[in-house]
């Protein structure tokens, strides 16, 4: 295998390649707030344009295709028995960093503009005659946005902040030149010194939803029952004298055939297809929401009713037995919530935004 990049990586730096807005992991917050007496606002850029490009040849080992189809690694769509590709693209980065007076409080922001953009990839008109790029409605991706304030026991940080744990191999924050993208979490963080270590503390909110928006049409309200699950886990790990396997699913999981009942009420576009191109479809992702359509989907096809449960577990083949832990919760006062009302928000927030103008 021969990997060979051109000589064409090209770091413009706009300033010089501080930490200060780079903040990545926990050790990194708040390692630039100082206190001081300057009574103005101050600001800091850091950043870089870079553009690279490489030949990559014979990255398919010579396997060419699978009986699938599928291969190793793309080849030339002129000619699949050719061996070299070649690819140049872009990315501007900007660190923004702006300090209130005092040096106690600040606020970080990272934009890239044409991420990863391959050079040539948009032109406007005809390929061969094209004088010009067209320019692109998301050129610019807000990729972190968060605060830091020094309180007189430690720092907290709260916002979208960059993502890193140990070497990167779980988690990895993006910040090397060369880097092509990079995880970041939605958190609110504790940072404080305290015997001579550094001690942290978060809360990520690693996902939300599916969410309405409120009557002012401003903001957004979370109506999945979160805090049923959370509470229901407290009290199945506190109880005294409770051994065994307790499965915490939604006893009634929605069907499919409540789900096209839904569409049918808020008029959403459906298109009828046939269930093996359905099938096909789903597994040629690798989402979550795939997984669990496809499963649901080859049930119908090996004979079963449109009206199984189209439930997370189902992806793994495994029926969860969920009676257990109902009969010990209902006990506390505890019954899982119907999944009705959240489907139906949920639909109706589709229909209405594919309505809008």
């Amino acid at each position: 295998m021969t990997r060979v990049a051109l000589p064409l990586t090209v770091l413009l730096a706009v300033c010089s390649l501080a930490s200060r807005a780079h903040a990545t992991g926990f050790t990194d917050i708040g390692q630039d707030i100082r206190l001081h007496d300057d009574d103005e606002f101050s600001l800091e850029l850091d950043g870089y344009l870079r553009v690279r490009g490489e030949i990559l040849h014979n990255l398919d080992l010579d396997h060419g295709a699978a009986p699938s189809g599928e291969v190793l690694f793309p080849v030339p769509i002129d000619d699949p028995q050719a061996q070299t590709l070649y690819e140049m693209d872009m990315r501007l980065r900007t660190d923004l960093a702006i300090y209130a007076p005092g040096g106690t409080v600040a606020v970080k922001l990272r934009l890239d503009t044409l991420d990863n953009l391959a050079l040539g990839s948009t032109p406007d008109g005809a390929p061969s005659a094209s004088t010009t790029q067209r320019a692109l409605e998301t050129a610019i991706r807000v990729r972190r946005a968060y605060g830091e304030v020094l309180t007189p026991i430690g720092v907290l940080a709260a916002g979208r902040m960059g993502n890193h744990w140990g070497l990167g191999m779980l988690a990895n924050g993006g910040d090397c030149a060369d880097c092509d993208s990079g995880d970041a979490q939605d958190r609110i963080a504790f940072i404080t010194p305290i015997a001579g270590h550094v001690w942290a503390a978060s809360f990520d909110l690693t996902s939300s939803g599916p969410q309405i928006p409120r009557h002012s049409g401003f903001r957004p309200v979370d109506i999945t029952p979160v805090d049923y699950a959370a509470h229901a886990m407290v009290e199945l790990a506190l109880g005294e004298g409770r051994a065994g396997t307790f499965h915490i699913a939604n006893e009634r999981a929605v069907t499919l055939a409540e789900i096209v009942a839904a569409l049918r009420r808020h008029s959403a576009p459906q298109v009828s297809r046939p269930v093996d191109e359905l099938v096909d479809l789903a597994t040629s992702r690798d989402d979550v929401a795939s997984a669990v359509v496809a499963a649901s989907l080859r049930k119908c096809v090996s004979g079963g009713r449109l009206g199984r449960s189209t439930d997370l577990f189902l992806a793994t083949g495994y029926d969860f037995d969920a009676r257990a832990t109902a009969a010990v919760l209902a006990a506390r006062g505890l019954v899982c919530p119907s999944p009705a009302p959240i489907l139906e928000a949920h639909v109706e927030k589709s229909a209405l935004r594919h309505h809008s103008p």
